[in-house]
């Protein structure tokens, strides 16, 4: 569980920076 908590944030902030570039 600990490791998908770690990851979602992970993932949200590579689609930001998908969406800026």
């Amino acid at each position: 569980m600990s490791d998908n908590a770690a990851g979602l944030p992970a993932v949200l902030t590579l689609l930001l920076w998908v969406g800026v570039l």
